[in-house]
């Protein structure tokens, strides 16, 4: 909030109140959203002060994945996280669920990148991979990706593969580490089959976090319905920059 009223030269007090409902050391990218939806939510109450290039490239200041989480849709993201390319035909996956769980530990993402330093996460060419994803058209195509952050991970936790195969076992359809992690999420067809599984993981004597979420349909990039109780201010819109 204070590098957008910077940037924007808007002289006004504000008062915010984040409602958190993403677990820290996730991987599930929830500071990165808040940073996101709170530059949108500013663009919005403010008249749209920001051009969309200037905007995101504000987010980028921030951190370097916070312009992904401006679109609201699954994107091949490159660079640093600054070049964004939207993918198409991803809305014919939205009928599918996602379980995530989350153990009683989290992972801090600057750890796992420096222990994955030495391999190549950043010089692969990425011209194939771009236009594989081009071809997606079934949850099919998806399952054959995965996360190389997990060759990091699994092997210093093995709980999230004991999560990855409980997942599989009771039909999702692919499950990975979500990020850098600890989440970890599977892909189901039906919200039925989802919500037996999470069943399997609330009566444990173990401690999870779990969430059932759908792949969100398409919405209009920036905008922020919901926003106005949590985020109120007042002042003239400044020109756009």
């Amino acid at each position: 909030a204070e590098k957008f009223l910077q940037q924007t030269a808007i002289k006004s007090g504000l008062k915010i109140t984040l409602f958190k409902n993403i677990p820290l050391g996730a991987g599930l990218g929830g500071g990165s959203s808040d940073a996101a939806f709170t530059l949108a939510a500013l663009q919005e109450i403010f008249g749209n002060p920001l051009a969309a290039d200037k905007l995101e490239h504000l987010a980028a200041s921030i951190g370097a994945d916070v312009p992904f989480f401006l679109h609201g849709q699954p994107a091949m993201v490159t660079g640093v996280g600054e070049k964004i390319e939207l993918l198409d035909d991803w809305e014919k996956l939205t009928h599918l669920t996602l379980l995530l769980v989350k153990p009683n530990f989290s992972i801090s993402t600057v750890q796992v990148y420096k222990a994955y330093r030495n391999l190549e996460l950043t010089k692969s060419t990425g011209n194939d991979n771009k236009s594989q994803l081009r071809l997606l058209r079934s949850i099919n195509d998806y399952c054959l990706y995965g996360n190389d952050l997990e060759t990091v991970c699994l092997p210093k936790y093995p709980e999230l593969v004991e999560i990855k195969d409980k997942l599989t076992q009771g039909g999702a359809l692919k499950a990975l580490m979500s990020g850098s992690g600890s989440a970890v999420f599977g892909i189901f067809d039906s919200q039925e089959t989802a919500r037996r599984q999470l069943a399997q993981f609330t009566a444990t004597d173990k401690q999870y976090w779990t969430k059932i979420v759908k792949i969100a349909g398409a919405s209009s990039s920036g905008k922020t319905q919901g926003f106005g109780p949590c985020i109120a201010g007042s002042s003239p819109a400044a020109p756009a920059i």
